[in-house]
């Protein structure tokens, strides 16, 4: 098995729109400046889960897909801070049981 499958993950499916106007009331410098990561949990279930498709990005400013492009981000990057932390985490365990 590959090092970067996983045998316990499986995407799941898509489901409704992107809640646009839920995005476009979000203060981009209010998440960086405060790191309002609470901001961005109220966001992760629709930008993750949403049916993405071109015709949303039609519909829609660009502008306003700038910023879903830009909360991803964020998002991506809290995630790996995350992953990182529960490595180092792991890591420490296990050396001070080694």
């Amino acid at each position: 098995m590959d090092s970067f499958t996983s045998e316990y993950f499986a995407f799941r499916q898509r489901f409704g729109k992107l809640n646009w106007k839920l995005v476009g009331s979000v203060d981009m410098d209010e998440i960086v400046e405060r790191v309002n990561l609470g901001e961005l949990q109220t966001l992760l279930d629709s930008l993750t889960f949403c049916q993405f498709n071109h015709g949303e990005i039609h519909n829609q400013s660009s502008d306003l897909v700038v910023k879903v492009c830009q909360l991803m981000q964020y998002i991506i990057e809290y995630l790996l801070h995350c992953q990182e932390t529960q490595t180092q985490e792991l890591q420490r365990s296990y050396s001070s049981n080694a």
